[in-house]
């Protein structure tokens, strides 16, 4: 928190502490300043109303509210009941003073002017403190929202890219298992042809002209002849050409 300009603390001359000494980097005059504070005024201070600590010189101060509800009705004010809920009021000096009374209605007058720029720049400084904490938390929370806009589309994008990715790892795998089961029948089968010498099938029948040819297929066969297209082939007496019938 900042306090405004007209807020100074009262250091004592000479021998002034450390924290008056505006030579000093802030950090060390803070330091100091709460080194020399009790528990008790240190508890004092953490509401929004700090009372005075006179040992030390530090004024009372009364911090802001937020800004961000609107229009504040605590404080210094007229509280109404219509559309108009609250306005601020000054003081304000009576009508032009008398000629027997010139003398005591210029000092009130000027204790009146003076008292009403006090409260004026009280008023203003903490319009001024609470106007500048909530512009300074809407901005932080509109950067936020737009990092995290930011970050939600790019994850969203990221994660689709990654599902597309996965599913064409997907299809690749089943194709290739397909592919291996495919070749690991054929591989068994050819290993089965090494091992027994024992074909899938035979033709049972007179192989003339006219004749009916059956295929008896083996029990070690894993071809499914039932559902396969066989193609006849007429080979030649010299077995160099064959003709398709």
């Amino acid at each position: 928190m900042v306090a405004p300009s007209w807020l100074r603390l009262s250091c004592p001359t000479p021998a002034a502490p450390a924290f008056c000494d505006a030579g000093l980097p802030i950090d060390r005059r803070v330091d100091d300043l709460v080194l020399r504070m009790t528990v008790a005024k240190k508890t004092s201070q953490l509401g929004d109303q700090s009372p005075a600590i006179p040992r030390l010189g530090v004024p009372a101060y009364k911090w802001w509210s937020e800004a961000l509800h609107g229009i504040s009705n605590q404080g210094r004010g007229i509280h109404l009941d219509g559309p108009l809920r609250a306005a601020t009021s000054y003081h304000r000096s009576s009508s032009p003073p008398r000629p027997s009374t010139r003398t005591s209605g210029t000092a009130s007058a000027r204790y009146a002017s003076t008292d009403a720029k006090r409260i004026i720049d009280e008023e203003r400084a903490n319009a001024r403190l609470e106007i500048g904490s909530a512009k300074a938390s809407v901005q932080k929370i509109q950067s936020a929202l737009k990092e995290q806009e930011k970050f939600s589309h790019r994850t969203g994008k990221q994660a689709m890219d990654i599902e597309n990715e996965i599913q064409v790892l997907c299809d690749q795998l089943a194709k290739k298992s397909s592919d291996s089961l495919r070749l690991l029948k054929e591989l068994e089968l050819h290993r089965s042809y090494g091992e027994n010498d024992m074909p899938l099938y035979e033709l049972k029948g007179l192989e003339t002209l006219g004749s009916t040819l059956h295929i008896v297929v083996h029990d070690c066969a894993s071809v499914d002849f039932w559902n396969s297209s066989i193609q006849w082939f007429r080979i030649q007496p010299e077995g160099s050409k064959k003709e398709i019938i």
